[in-house]
């Protein structure tokens, strides 16, 4: 069988914008460029999954943690830095002096920037590795294992999502969308463009609920070692204004924080309700389909 045109098109563009991402970043230090670099990886990886549906996950366990290590470090920055935006907006840059969050960026940076030629290299070496197994698969068989994961995947999107189950039913939601890009348009008409366009606002909703319970952990981590601090450098007759305005300045975020919690968690409770009726109809198609 002939190999997947789109599936190897899909992923040499990946390749292309994750290694234009990681340069675009050096220079600019914009985070924007940070988040579309993890996408690039979060669809590399995606692509991944096929490949090793087929062939098994040995030969690609280097790859997959060389992978998740630079994601990871990409991750943490980009969370750093879009904490520093939240707290400019909602008038607490004060508090981002007092855990030190701006030098806490430069070092990140300066870690990501020190590590640019081993990142690069690391994307040319698995780029090669990876195109070299995607070229062997044909469209079929990347058809098949769209229609797998789409089976398997429906009947927990179809219920009422549990919050405990929130992130992982997001990953699964990207890994579905990811999928799509690499079919046949007779294929991507499976997931019509109103089950598409609901899938993508669930996961965005869910997405921005995550990013505020993470940020919550993120921020009670940095008020232990704030307290510690303080008490270690601050002379007595200073100690207790220290504490209270320091005690004040966290209060203030985690009340925002939890405000933005509360909301997005309601968002997607009430988003998640109309799973079973926008997805039944996707049900309904592929029990047509067998493969």
């Amino acid at each position: 069988m002939p190999k997947s045109e789109y599936f190897n098109n899909y992923l040499t563009v990946c390749f292309d914008r994750l290694m234009q991402s990681q340069q675009d970043y050096i220079k600019t230090y914009n985070h924007e460029h940070l988040f579309r670099f993890r996408v690039e990886i979060k669809k590399i990886r995606a692509g991944l999954k096929c490949i090793e549906h087929y062939y098994g996950k040995k030969e690609f366990q280097k790859a997959r943690k060389q992978f998740k290590k630079i994601f990871s470090k990409a991750g943490t920055l980009r969370e750093l830095q879009l904490y520093q935006t939240w707290f400019r907006k909602h008038h607490l840059l004060q508090l981002t002096k007092m855990i030190k969050l701006p030098e806490e960026i430069k070092e990140r940076q300066d870690e990501f920037t020190g590590d640019s030629d081993k990142i690069i290299s690391t994307i040319k070496d698995n780029k090669k590795l990876i195109m070299r197994y995607a070229a062997k698969l044909s469209q079929e068989e990347v058809y098949r294992f769209y229609i797998r994961i789409l089976k398997e995947r429906l009947e927990l999107l179809q219920e009422e999502l549990e919050e405990g189950k929130w992130h992982k039913t997001r990953k699964q939601i990207k890994q579905l969308r990811y999928a799509r890009n690499w079919q046949d348009e007779k294929a991507k008409r499976i997931l019509s463009s109103t089950q598409t366009r609901f899938l993508d606002q669930l996961q965005h909703l869910i997405g921005f609920w995550h990013d505020n319970e993470v940020m919550i952990e993120w921020l009670k981590e940095k008020q232990k070692e704030s307290g510690k601090t303080i008490s270690s450098s601050a002379k007595k007759t200073s100690l207790v204004d220290s504490i209270q305005t320091t005690s004040q300045a966290f209060s203030r975020a985690f009340h925002f924080m939890e405000v933005l919690k509360k909301k997005s968690a309601e968002q997607v409770k009430n988003k998640s309700k109309m799973s079973g009726k926008i997805l039944r109809p996707l049900a309904q198609r592929l029990n047509k389909i067998n493969v």
